[in-house]
């Protein structure tokens, strides 16, 4: 689970480097999700803080829940 957290983080950063109005409703979920706990990184930083807390996102099931409630069941 933590390598897809990265993934998940990475992500959002690249979506930030494109045009985030062109994703889907479930994943503009997912990216809404963390990035209320993650901000875009303009500056180096150290990352592992917010690997954190998009490892917490993941495992609390939150991530899952809110994808599920916006296009329906995933699993």
């Amino acid at each position: 689970m933590h390598v897809v957290s990265i993934e998940l983080y990475c992500a959002a950063q690249a979506m930030d480097f494109g045009d985030p109005s062109n994703m889907s409703e479930g994943t503009k979920e997912a990216y809404d999700a963390l990035r209320e706990r993650v901000d875009y990184i303009e500056n180096d930083v150290i990352m592992y803080y917010d690997m954190d807390k998009s490892f917490e996102l993941l495992e609390s099931g939150e991530l899952l829940d809110r994808v599920e409630k916006v296009v329906g069941p995933l699993l």
